[in-house]
């Protein structure tokens, strides 16, 4: 599947350790944000503030093992959080949160809708 020009290291840690090391390697060396700012700091957006919103998303079974939301974080400038998630063989549910800003987060939903997966707002949640 093509990731729109971003490479992927397949090298998964073995450890909780491991992980967690891997994603805070990963999150501080990312191009997309301003040079010398963590990817939690995100007041370094230019324009508007911070927004926050929490989705549900259904992948269906052809997408569950693709690295979907790496992918989002890395194109988009917005910051993924998994709030819960449930994945089975044939489908994934996560309810996810988005941080950044509201542009990024509409064009960050509109990815996920055109690579086939189901977006819903959580209820009481700006969509």
């Amino acid at each position: 599947m093509d990731w729109g020009g971003l490479e992927l290291e397949p090298t998964w840690p073995s450890t909780a350790r491991g992980v967690a090391t891997a994603c805070e390697r990963r999150v501080r060396g990312r191009r997309t944000w301003p040079a010398g700012e963590f990817a939690g700091s995100l007041p370094a957006f230019s324009g508007g503030g911070e927004v926050r919103r929490k989705i549900y998303l259904t992948f269906p079974q052809a997408l569950i093992h693709e690295p979907i939301l790496y992918v989002v974080g890395q194109k988009f400038k917005v910051i993924p959080n998994i709030r819960g998630a449930s994945i089975s063989d044939e489908v994934g549910f996560v309810a996810l949160e988005l941080t950044g800003e509201d542009d990024e987060i509409d064009r960050a939903v509109q990815y996920f809708k055109d690579l086939g997966v189901t977006v819903e707002p959580i209820t009481g949640s700006p969509s």
